[in-house]
């Protein structure tokens, strides 16, 4: 029996601390509304891609790039320079990142 109180009052304090959470975070998350999301769109590929962690083939070079990453948050830009492209064929989705110089 107590051990059942225990657990509804652990239970009790789990919803009500989640919640305050929540709701004071609420501001943060509203900065960040789908519209203000930068979006990217992947390209479709036919040739086969070496997967050696080396981005020096011409697929890749001529991949488009996404924009400079962005803190979610706050917008501001990025500590590193970092891009990403996305290309995907019938059975893969490949991601490559290029992390450049500080600000």
């Amino acid at each position: 029996m107590k051990a059942t109180s225990l657990i509804l009052i652990a239970l009790f304090f789990t919803l009500i601390i989640s919640t305050i959470h929540c709701q004071s975070n609420y501001k943060k998350q509203d900065l960040c509304r789908e519209e203000n999301i930068p979006h990217y769109t992947a390209n479709k590929i036919t040739d086969t891609l070496t997967i050696d962690g080396k981005l020096d083939e011409i697929i890749w070079e001529n991949a488009s790039r996404s924009n400079r990453f962005t803190d979610l948050i706050s917008g501001a830009v990025t500590y590193l320079d970092t891009r990403a492209a996305v290309l995907w064929d019938n059975q893969n989705l490949y991601v490559g990142y290029w992390i450049g110089n500080l600000m």
